[in-house]
């Protein structure tokens, strides 16, 4: 949301977000009545001798827990938002009236520093000295009024900087509150972990693609000895064979001193390549 930073009306709809806060709520009601009905399951297997029940209930139980934790970042949600609706609204209500204070004093100041130019000019071509002392207290009497109005849109920015610094306030704080609510339930849901996780899926394939990168990284190097033109070629295999090694080792499905000889056998071409395979065994 962008906050205007002079005196204007401030964009928002708090019953929107209180609609999403909501729907926020009523889904951690969901979370909760599920999480309920799966502990009343899995209690219900205590009941019952059977080594197929002891494996759901113990499925059941870590998937409760999981849905436990995602529920207070649903609540957590709801209510943060809830706050952001109300301190929102309030903003809107106390700059409603600065909007029309603001407008009317800048509509004033305009007319008298309009007058005070029109009055300036009229003293330097007068010689009337009774319309020249008539002139000096009009001027006196508009500076005084210009000043009062500045006066008044001054302090009225003022007033509104406070409204919408509070606000933006309350926006970091409620960001904050959801952000400690995400990072803290244990739930793996970022893009480094969706990345983890996808790379875990396809772990078999993977390792064959590396294995394969690994054989033709070694067989470039030894021929780019020979045939100077494929050294390029041998270090980009190197390269694919070592981030493809980075996100194995991420991932937990191969070791990091496995990774550590795909970079060595980068940073070494040639002889690193084929000194690895020795070096993989004996560390093997």
């Amino acid at each position: 949301m962008d906050l205007p930073e002079t005196i204007a009306p401030i964009p928002g709809d708090p019953s929107a977000i209180r609609w999403r806060a909501s729907q926020y709520a009523r889904t951690a009601d969901a979370i909760l009545e599920a999480v309920s009905g799966l502990r009343t399951a899995i209690a219900e297997t205590r009941d019952h001798r059977s080594d197929a029940l002891d494996v759901l209930a113990e499925n059941a139980g870590t998937v409760a827990d999981k849905l436990a934790t995602l529920e207070n970042r649903y609540r957590v949600a709801s209510e943060s938002l809830t706050d952001f609706a109300g301190d929102l609204e309030s903003a809107q209500q106390q700059a409603a009236p600065l909007v029309a204070e603001n407008r009317d004093a800048s509509a004033q100041l305009t007319y008298a520093t309009a007058r005070i130019r029109q009055y300036e000019q009229q003293r330097l071509t007068t010689t009337d000295p009774t319309e020249m002392v008539e002139l000096n207290q009009e001027l006196i009497r508009l500076h005084a009024r210009a000043n009062t109005q500045r006066g008044t849109v001054d302090s009225a920015q003022a007033r509104f900087a406070s409204i919408v610094a509070t606000l933006r306030q309350s926006g970091r704080d409620a960001a904050s509150r959801l952000r400690t609510a995400i990072d803290g339930d244990g739930l793996n849901d970022s893009l480094l972990d969706n990345i983890t996780g996808w790379v875990q899926e396809h772990a078999e394939i993977l390792k064959a693609i590396r294995q394969v990168l690994q054989v033709i990284t070694t067989a470039l190097s030894v021929l780019s000895f020979v045939f100077p033109v494929l050294a390029p070629f041998a270090l980009a295999a190197g390269l694919l064979t070592a981030g493809l090694g980075l996100l194995l080792a991420a991932a937990g499905e191969i070791s990091w001193v496995d990774f550590g000889l795909d970079v060595l056998a980068v940073a070494t071409l040639g002889v690193g390549a084929i000194a690895s395979k020795g070096v993989g065994q004996v560390v093997n």
